[in-house]
Formats: C-alpha cells, sequence, structure tokens
C-alpha cells in the first residue's frame, strides 16, 4: 500500500499529465509535501518557494475579501499562469500550485486535483505526512 506522500506525488503526477507544466503542494509554510515537474526543469521547486508569498500578500492585505481568497493566479508576460489554490482539510492549511502553459483551462483538473488531495488527507488521518 502507497504511503500518503506517493499518493499524493501520484495525484500531482497525474495531474501534470492533463496539461500543466509543473505541480507542488506545500503546508502553509511553503514546505512542500509533493513536487511534480513535467520536463525535469525544477519548476516544481520554484513554486514551492513562492507559493507560500502568495498567500502571505492576500493576508496582509488588509482587505477581508482577498484574505479569504481560495484561489491567486499570475500572468506571465508569455502568458503562463502560475495559479495558486489555498485549501484547508481539518486544522491543516495547504497551497496547491501549479505552472499553466499559455492557452490552457485549469480549473476543472485543479478542482479534481484538490478533492483527491482532501480524500487522501482525510483518509490518513490527518496526521503530518
Amino acid at each position: 500500500m502507497p504511503t500518503r506522500s506517493e499518493t499524493l506525488q501520484a495525484i500531482l503526477n497525474e495531474t501534470i499529465q492533463e496539461g500543466l507544466t509543473a505541480m507542488v503542494l506545500t503546508t502553509e509554510e511553503g514546505l512542500p509535501l509533493a513536487v511534480s515537474d513535467g520536463d525535469g526543469r525544477a519548476e516544481g521547486e520554484i513554486l514551492a518557494a513562492i507559493a507560500p508569498v502568495f498567500q502571505q500578500a492576500a493576508e496582509r492585505s488588509g482587505k477581508p475579501l482577498l484574505r479569504l481568497a481560495e484561489e491567486m493566479v499570475m500572468r506571465s508576460p508569455s502568458g503562463a499562469l502560475v495559479v495558486c489554490r489555498f485549501l484547508t482539510v481539518g486544522d491543516k492549511n495547504f497551497i496547491l500550485a501549479g505552472l499553466v502553459p499559455k492557452g490552457r483551462t485549469y480549473r476543472r483538473t485543479m478542482n479534481r486535483a484538490v478533492r483527491q488531495i482532501r480524500k487522501v488527507w482525510q483518509e490518513t488521518g490527518g496526521q503530518a505526512p
């Protein structure tokens, strides 16, 4: 039976097979729990480093609606997107970040990944990985 870490890794690997370039799941502090790079260029590690910055920006904005954001998106000059989805499972907060190539859709793929991550975390008792 695979460990929770292996299962989370498999979820991210499946997600990038659906058209995203890289994905990372981190704790709210930015500790990577799973990283997947489709092309091996360390983009997942970069996402792990910047994902908490998105969350901190939302929290420090002083804007109540922004602090409650479920998702933040940054568009690069080339048209690629960095998408950070904030999720809570039990009393744990996570960030699921993905790099989306120009012209690709991502919501359905990200929603599926979020559902699968929540399920895995709940089934394993919500303990640390």
